[in-house]
């Protein structure tokens, strides 16, 4: 089975009118704009393995596992959602969410699991001084 990335399309009226530029634009609440605006483009980015790699590098090494459960639901939510992968790697998710909001530690199998189904990998490298 083939995951197939979120895709965000613009539909323009006859015209050419952007309908969904105009509403954002049209909000008066700069903190629901700024905050529309910031999830649509870290859904464009964390589509990229690269982006999404880097993404998740950076919350392991600040260590906070409730920043690590929302940085792997980003970056499964950018490529379709939960829905889009296997039964298993749908219960590995599951699992790891779990651990990480109760215990704040992590299986490092299921971990392991989720990153290949999203065509991610661990690894180690020299801690920089």
């Amino acid at each position: 089975m083939e995951v197939q990335p979120r895709e965000i399309r613009n539909y323009l009226t006859v015209d050419g009118k952007n309908i969904f530029d105009e509403w954002l634009d049209s909000l008066r609440d700069r903190k629901s704009k700024a905050k529309i605006r910031a999830r649509l483009d870290r859904v464009k980015h964390l589509q990229d393995p690269l982006e999404a790699a880097s993404y998740i590098e950076v919350v392991l090494e600040e260590g906070d596992p409730k920043m690590l459960g929302k940085a792997l639901k980003n970056v499964i939510e950018a490529q379709g959602g939960i829905d889009q992968f296997p039964a298993q790697v749908k219960q590995s998710y599951e699992q790891l969410d779990l651990m990480l909001s109760e215990q704040g530690e992590i299986e490092f199998y299921c971990l392991r699991k989720l990153l290949d189904a999203l065509g991610l990998q661990l690894a180690v490298t020299v801690k920089s001084v």
